[in-house]
């Protein structure tokens, strides 16, 4: 679930994993805002005028058919933020969530390179849950709307789409699911440990 948190006056977006009774397991707050020119109907983007950045990366343990897996959480425009990805892994993450409403311009160009991009570089399952279709809001009291690309998909760890909506258009709710297979993404892990052969620059 990915939504908006009013905290003292500053809005949040927020995502928020849920438990299977119902209860808040885990909140994490968006940190990177997007900010960007965009060849589209609303043309300039920036919203650090509407919302607050967040400053904590989330990793949630959760357990999944008797497996215990890191849920990293992400929001958005957070996945073009390798570092963070990787923060996440360093957190424990197994899986790591990207809820999204790309634009359809940088969806139709960027989206399924970034996943892929984040899923190789964090050797994680990248879920990229998105809306899709045209938004009516209204702006300075002037009527507008904006496209979003949708078209939402899972990466393992090895690149691989392992589920997709195939298509970017969608105005209707479509579910897509995959395996996991912690086993088999621990030995892609293993046979490449990218992790333990990084090197840091000062």
């Amino acid at each position: 679930m990915c939504g908006w948190f009013i905290v003292v006056g500053f809005i949040y977006q927020s995502s928020l994993l849920f438990n299977d009774m119902g209860v808040l397991h885990q909140r994490y707050d968006k940190i990177h805002l997007f900010r960007a020119m965009v060849a589209d109907g609303v043309g300039s983007y920036d919203e650090s005028r509407t919302f607050l950045a967040g400053n904590t990366p989330a990793v949630a343990r959760c357990t999944l058919d008797g497996v215990s897996v890191g849920i990293g959480m992400t929001v958005c425009f957070d996945v073009r933020f390798p570092k963070l990805f990787g923060q996440l892994r360093s957190m424990g993450a197994d899986i790591i969530t990207v809820p999204s409403a790309f634009t359809h311009t940088t969806g139709q160009t960027h989206w399924q390179s970034l996943l892929t991009a984040r899923a190789l570089d964090s050797q994680c399952l990248v879920v990229g849950s998105a809306q899709g279709g045209m938004h009516h809001f209204t702006h300075k009291g002037k009527a507008q709307s904006r496209q979003t690309w949708g078209h939402a998909m899972m990466v393992n760890a090895n690149g691989q789409i392992v589920a997709s909506t195939n298509t970017a258009d969608c105005c209707q709710f479509a579910i897509i699911y995959a395996d996991f297979d912690k086993t088999a993404q621990d030995i892609i892990r293993q046979n490449m440990p990218i992790f333990d052969c990084a090197v840091n620059f000062t």
